[in-house]
């Protein structure tokens, strides 16, 4: 004569309730990730609203915070007022460590509210005589060439093609 459930169905039941608990954890851990930290999504650049910004930095920021668009910020000192402008995490380290309180520079971006503040989403960043493109002309993003990171192009006959053998061949 039996009495109760099987051990194995129990273990089976907690195992399951323990596996659904972890999945609904990290969905929502997730979800709270990707809304705080990665907000871009919910930016939406619009070009018909693009503004010229002229002024002098104040402070640049490359430290992530959670709540503000990810990115190295720029706070400058502009005719109307701080104004936070949104670099993105792509720039090159020479570019961000040129960059230093009470420099002039000009930006051109749209303005994008968040979480009640407003930000610059910036597309073209002069400063100094340089001038670095942020964003492309539709507002995505813009990764910068590296040389050291070039691929070399496989279309390229063999003598500018290293990899590459007269037979077809690979070394």
């Amino acid at each position: 004569m039996r009495r109760g459930l099987p051990i194995k169905r129990v273990l089976a039941a907690i195992f399951a309730l323990l596996m659904l608990a972890a999945f609904n954890c990290g969905l929502n851990a997730q979800a709270a990730w990707d809304r705080d930290v990665f907000p871009y999504p919910s930016f939406s650049y619009n070009k018909l609203h693009e503004i010229t910004v002229k002024g002098t930095v104040r402070a640049v920021d490359t430290q992530a915070v959670i709540g503000s668009p990810f990115g190295v910020h720029l706070l400058l000192a502009s005719e109307t007022g701080v104004i936070d402008a949104i670099l993105g995490p792509f720039l090159q380290r020479e570019t961000v460590e040129a960059l230093h309180n009470g420099i002039p520079v000009q930006i051109v971006g749209s303005l994008q509210d968040f979480r009640g503040r407003s930000y610059l989403l910036a597309r073209q960043l002069n400063f100094q005589g340089n001038s670095v493109r942020v964003r492309n002309e539709n507002g995505f993003l813009v990764r910068p060439q590296s040389p050291r990171g070039a691929r070399s192009d496989p279309q390229l006959p063999f003598e500018k093609n290293p990899r590459a053998q007269p037979n077809g061949a690979a070394r």
